[in-house]
């Protein structure tokens, strides 16, 4: 993985191919890993997935988003050795 790439689970393979896409795959991803937790099967509609990552950063509930995550170049805000998590990334909604 490189510099400023994200490990972002759940997404489908013609998402990432999507130029416009890259931008936003951190937020669907971490919307779907919500969405696995109840049980479901998270599905691929881009608008739930962002409206769940939304409702998560409102109610600060940063636990889903540690599982997206990009390379660290400063291990000081790394929770994950070697990783900085979506949760201590500034993101737009």
């Amino acid at each position: 993985m490189e510099w400023g790439e994200w490990h972002a689970p759940l997404l489908c393979d013609d998402e990432r191919d999507v130029t416009d896409f890259a931008h936003i795959a951190p937020a669907v991803s971490a919307g779907r890993c919500v969405i696995t937790w109840g049980g479901e099967f998270p599905d691929n509609d881009v608008a739930h997935n962002l409206q769940t990552f939304a409702d998560l950063r409102r109610n600060n509930n940063h636990t889903p988003l540690k599982h997206v995550a990009t390379p660290a170049a400063n291990l000081l805000l790394s929770r994950y050795a070697g990783w900085r998590s979506l949760d201590f990334h500034d993101i737009s909604e």
